[in-house]
């Protein structure tokens, strides 16, 4: 068996262990992948992401992990840990909703403690957000289509979000070309000329859509934010059927709050977490 390294070359070989929502961001500087090749055929992967770098070290998610035989994910796992640790990382977590039986007791091994809460992701059709009664805001927002801003447009905007270090779900926010969003419903607002607010949203190639990026520098803030919600919401309702899956993903406290003012009540489906620290 040999254990490699998941590239935009070889990433055919491993998509039956994958959703191409994962596979999407071979190439990506904060994602990392390997393979188990038996006799040149794919046999198990895992693809973890890099979080943040603290003083303490680097945090890392595993966002997928699966293989034909126990024996498959220990090798993967064994050589998985040998490159984060070199990478500084001090934690590990994951989140599934179910843990393949293959991969399950090698996580074990590895030092991981699994236990069942509540997912981080809460889920809404699109039918369901044209019914949500947003907040009134008193304040008229110049919100624009990302469609309609220039290239320069979105690099201030972007970069404005980083030198303030907010970059939601995008670790690598700096290297995130436009096109990577949904330009017709992600949105954004000028001040101006300059862009000082952007709600970038995420199309998945399996269809569902996932907000990365809210922020707003300068003043009202919260108000401003509600309004970039209120227009990408008419933006999604007149582009996606009521069925499609709109995921909100409560990475950060600022979410957490954002998010219970917007859908009090809500909560996430159960979900296998696991957490390990080096």
């Amino acid at each position: 068996m040999e254990i490699v390294e998941i590239t935009s070359g070889n990433i055919g070989d491993y998509l039956p262990f994958s959703k191409s929502d994962v596979s999407e961001n071979v190439g990506r500087l904060c994602y990392k992948g390997l393979m188990a090749l038996c006799d040149d055929k794919a046999v198990g992967a895992i693809f973890w992401k890099y979080l943040n770098k603290a003083a303490t070290g680097i945090s890392e998610e595993i966002v997928f992990f699966d293989a034909d035989k126990e024996e498959y994910a220990a090798a993967l796992l064994k050589v998985h840990d040998i490159k984060t640790k070199d990478d500084g990382v001090v934690f590990a977590c994951f989140e599934m909703d179910d843990i393949p039986d293959n991969v399950l007791e090698p996580l074990k091994d590895a030092g991981f403690t699994i236990t069942v809460r509540e997912s981080r992701d809460i889920i809404y059709t699109v039918g369901d957000l044209e019914n949500i009664k947003l907040p009134d805001s008193d304040i008229s927002a110049d919100v624009v289509d990302l469609k309609d801003i220039s290239d320069g447009g979105y690099w201030y905007g972007t970069s404005l979000s980083l030198y303030n270090h907010i970059t939601g779900l995008m670790n690598d926010l700096d290297t995130i070309d436009r096109s990577f969003f949904d330009e017709d419903i992600s949105c954004c607002i000028r001040t101006g000329k300059w862009i000082t607010g952007m709600f970038l949203i995420h199309r998945l190639p399996c269809q569902s859509l996932i907000p990365c990026l809210l922020s707003f520098h300068g003043d009202e803030h919260t108000k401003n934010l509600i309004c970039m919600i209120r227009h990408a919401v008419m933006n999604v309702a007149g582009k996606y059927p009521k069925d499609t899956k709109f995921i909100i993903r409560r990475h950060s406290e600022a979410t957490v709050k954002i998010t219970n003012r917007l859908f009090p009540g809500k909560k996430g489906r159960n979900i296998n977490f696991g957490e390990r620290r080096f």
